[in-house]
């Protein structure tokens, strides 16, 4: 089954009426994606592309310190927000740009459809990040 058919949280859902399916036991009832796809289109009716530029890329790996745990939890906010600032702030020192734009993959599970954590489908959204 190709990716573009399911996402992460989804593939266990499938996988499990696969299951119910095969040893004749009765697969649970969820939303189903046809249900979702009007959510998704409503909310994305007034966004519009735009042209990219010529990218270049670069890699480096990095370690956070020992005690990089604490100080986050103290702060008050995610590992994954201070990781959107290092990686926004890198891309602007790598770029020499102060106006760094960015995609971050997420679920798109914040429809207004009730179980929307339950559709089996491809919700997931790119968005993007100014920084």
């Amino acid at each position: 089954m190709h990716h573009c058919l399911y996402d992460g949280l989804s593939l266990p859902y499938i996988l499990d009426d696969v299951a119910a399916i095969y040893l004749g036991l009765e697969v649970t009832k969820r939303p189903q994606f046809a249900d979702a796809v009007p959510f998704v289109l409503h909310s994305s009716k007034d966004l519009h592309p735009q042209e990219s530029s010529s990218v270049n890329l670069a890699r480096q790996s990095v370690e956070l310190p020992e005690n990089a745990l604490d100080i986050i939890k103290e702060m008050g906010v995610t590992v994954q927000t201070i990781m959107l600032l290092a990686w926004g702030k890198t891309l602007a020192a790598l770029t020499g740009s102060l106006d760094v734009v960015f995609g971050h993959v997420v679920a798109g599970r914040a429809i207004e459809l009730e179980d929307a954590l339950l559709v089996s489908g491809p919700l997931f959204n790119t968005i993007p990040f100014r920084f």
